[in-house]
């Protein structure tokens, strides 16, 4: 509801009236009269063109009856408002001489309410992206902030009778209070909304458990190696003392004057020895050694045969060395 009273009215010049579909249902424009002197005449105009008139206390309508109607004070009443009422106005005030009094211009602009906007979100392992829509662009703005401060963020998009405004977050805080709000020039509404992302705390968990499971595979991995390296050294270490036991048994037999060979040590072997991973149905199919196994006599060594010596012919007598006189120079020594 508007109304202008005569206070002020000399210095106003121009005034632009803002109003909503939803809001004013019935607007009053009211001229500015000072009641000095007797008025005559009092005509509007929408675009100019005349829609109502009042002269000598006689009311016409030259416009829709039911969309404009007048009072006797010259006010203008315009009923149900609509977007094609937006427009230029003018009064004009005549006196009884038929000059002219008073002239006055509004703008009148009419604008859809407002819709309540929408804030979504969409989280990620590093970042989030918060979006600002409202199912409305008739000349009206939105704006993202946070914390009540406003976010240096894309401008907003208009699409499919939507218009949002859209913003990524890269290492912020979360949770935190974002507002957005959308106004234009009759209205004005915000909306808050609590954002909580728990994807971006647990890319650190999904670390630590990767870590953590790859640690416990590799201490698993490594107790098994250890497991069957010791199995293989004490199958070795069985193997050698059931060998080294069968030799000792052999060597401790009499076997007579003959050293044991792999013929008396192998079936002795294969009788107390099987494979630890043969199947019971694989090693019954196997070719069995026997018990005992055919012996080699050992062969003893013949003494070569003696050979025929030659007829013993007798050794002649060798002649004896004579002795050699002594000299006498060797015999005066000797005296």
């Amino acid at each position: 509801l508007f109304f202008f009273s005569s206070s002020g009215c000399d210095s106003i010049k121009g005034t632009e009236l803002k109003g909503g579909l939803k809001r004013v249902k019935n607007l009053l424009l009211g001229p500015c009269l000072s009641g000095e002197k007797k008025t005559d005449e009092i005509r509007w105009y929408k675009d100019n063109s005349v829609i109502m008139k009042l002269k000598n206390n006689d009311i016409t309508n030259y416009m829709k009856k039911e969309a404009y109607n007048m009072s006797q004070n010259g006010t203008l009443q315009i009923h149900r408002l609509v977007k094609e009422d937006s427009g230029n106005y003018k009064v004009q005030v005549y006196n009884v001489e038929g000059k002219l009094k008073m002239e006055k211009n509004f703008h009148l602009i009419i604008q859809d309410h407002v819709s309540k906007p929408k804030i979504t979100w969409t989280c990620s392992k590093k970042t989030v992206k918060v979006i600002c829509e409202v199912n409305q662009t008739d000349k009206a703005s939105i704006h993202l902030l946070q914390n009540n401060k406003a976010v240096p963020g894309n401008k907003p998009a208009s699409a499919n009778g939507k218009l949002k405004i859209e913003f990524t977050y890269r290492n912020t805080t979360f949770p935190a209070k974002f507002q957005c709000e959308v106004k234009n020039d009759a209205d004005k509404k915000t909306v808050e909304q609590e954002i909580r992302c728990s994807e971006l705390g647990s890319l650190d968990i999904v670390l630590i458990l990767s870590i953590a499971g790859g640690a416990v595979f590799f201490v698993i991995f490594l107790a098994l190696l250890i497991y069957c390296i010791r199995k293989k050294r004490a199958e070795r270490y069985d193997e050698e003392a059931l060998l080294r036991t069968i030799i000792y048994q052999l060597v401790s037999e009499p076997l007579g004057h003959s050293v044991p060979t792999l013929n008396h040590i192998w079936p002795l072997v294969f009788q107390k020895w099987e494979p630890p991973d043969v199947p019971p149905k694989i090693r019954d199919e196997l070719p069995q050694v026997p018990a005992h196994a055919p012996q080699r006599q050992p062969r003893q060594q013949q003494r070569p045969a003696p050979q025929p010596h030659p007829p013993h012919q007798a050794k002649l007598p060798q002649p004896r060395p004579r002795t050699q006189p002594k000299s006498p120079s060797h015999m005066k020594e000797r005296q």
